[in-house]
């Protein structure tokens, strides 16, 4: 059996991020840079008034001093003058500034007369009081974003400020399920005798988009070695990068994927990992009929087993191939306190489900995470990933943690950590 971090780095040394593509910046959100971004036009693009008020000569602008109100300049309209001496030009935020004004004294300090054509100055002004400077958020050529990061509605944003309606993002990895198991049927429909309803690929699917990748189809297949493969070529018919399959893939009378994949002809990578749960976990790859490889990646059959093994080795694998870097792909993971023992005597490293309670320190207030099991730890009990936040790791080798000891958890993809407060 392959040590469970090996088998994570070797997963990870078969794939690499994807090759580019434009996307409309609309449908960009998620997906990671393919190149460093540069700013092409400054920002502000001219200067502009911050506030609502009356852009003036700030020599002339002293406490008690009266100007004759110039142009009218909203936002959206350029000036059509220069500021002369004496005079001051009413502007709104976002306004350019006419030349020859060099602050803005904010309407709050300022009095107009009753037909709008002088203002009185109540507060002296200072030299670019008021005013954005051309290019003093970007000058051109400042980087934008690095190439590899995450586009997020900030990032969006400001490449909207930029004019750009498209952006170089990394393809994301198209991904099939093969759900096996002559025994499931779907949530909904009526049971017969010893059937089961299947969860896998139900499970799998929204973690899929989680991961950065597209999810590209859904199959069932019976546990017949042919049915496998027949449905292994349907989904390689799509051009998909990674195919998924869940259960078959122990040493069972009716366990096929081993089977399968000699018949395909695919390239065996590992299979085995010295983990609990998910030791019957197999990597290997097969070329589609145009050529280009293809990633099976067996996922065993029981719940637990299935999603740990996929957030432990296809989580990071899809989102290199999306554009994370290396050293970011994986879960997140968070400092907690044990609350109670725990001791495992096997040589498997072992991954627990455990659920986050927020505690708070008696002398300090300060608050903090504890951390405890979720009940039974049996891999075909999915409700003890139903009821998680995290995964707790223990080495391969027997071991015991104690109560009040840190931990370091591995969050859910899916876990949003509880607000302290709404307020600040």
């Amino acid at each position: 059996m392959r040590p469970l971090n090996d088998a994570i780095r070797d997963c990870l040394q078969l794939v690499t991020a994807n090759l580019a593509e434009s996307w409309p910046l609309d449908q960009c959100n998620g997906a990671y840079l393919a190149t460093d971004l540069y700013a092409e036009s400054p920002l502000p693009r001219w200067p502009q008034s911050a506030m609502d008020g009356y852009a003036v000569r700030y020599a002339e602008a002293q406490a008690g001093q009266t100007l004759q109100v110039g142009e009218l300049i909203p936002a959206g309209h350029w000036p059509q003058r220069s500021l002369v001496k004496g005079e001051a030009a009413r502007i709104f935020t976002g306004a350019p500034l006419p030349t020859g004004a060099d602050a803005v004294v904010i309407q709050e300090n300022c009095q107009t007369s009753a037909d709008q054509q002088e203002v009185l100055i109540q507060q002296t002004a200072k030299l670019g009081e008021h005013i954005r400077k051309a290019g003093e958020e970007l000058a051109v050529g400042d980087l934008v974003a690095q190439k590899g990061t995450k586009i997020t509605p900030g990032v969006l944003g400001l490449c909207a400020a930029q004019g750009w309606d498209t952006l170089p993002v990394i393809t994301q990895a198209k991904v099939s399920i093969i759900e096996t198991g002559t025994e499931l049927k779907s949530p909904g429909q009526a049971l017969d005798g010893a059937e089961i309803y299947a969860t896998n690929a139900l499970t799998l699917a929204p973690l899929v988009k989680t991961s950065s990748a597209q999810l590209n189809s859904v199959f069932r297949a019976k546990d017949s070695v042919q049915t496998v493969v027949d449905t292994i070529q349907r989904a390689l018919e799509s051009d998909v990068q990674v195919i998924l399959t869940t259960g078959g893939v122990s040493v069972g009378d009716f366990d096929p994927i081993h089977e399968a994949l000699e018949v395909l002809g695919a390239q065996r990578h590992f299979w085995k990992v010295k983990m609990k749960p998910g030791k019957p976990f197999s990597v290997a790859s097969i070329q589609s009929r145009a050529g280009a490889k293809c990633l099976l990646i067996g996922l065993p059959g029981n719940p637990v087993s299935c999603v740990v093994s996929y957030l432990l080795f296809v989580h990071p694998l899809l989102q290199k191939m999306a554009g994370v870097p290396e050293e970011q792909c994986g879960l997140r993971r968070i400092n907690c306190i044990l609350q109670h023992d725990l001791r495992k005597t096997h040589h498997r490293a072992e991954l627990f489900r455990v659920r986050l309670n927020r505690m708070t320190q008696e002398d300090t207030g300060k608050s903090f995470y504890g951390c405890e099991l979720t009940g039974g730890q049996s891999s075909a009990w999915i409700s003890s990933i139903a009821q998680a936040d995290g995964l707790l790791y223990m080495p391969d080798q027997p071991c015991q943690y104690t109560a009040g000891q840190q931990v370091e958890v591995s969050l859910l993809p899916w876990v949003e950590l509880e607000a302290v407060k709404h307020y600040f």
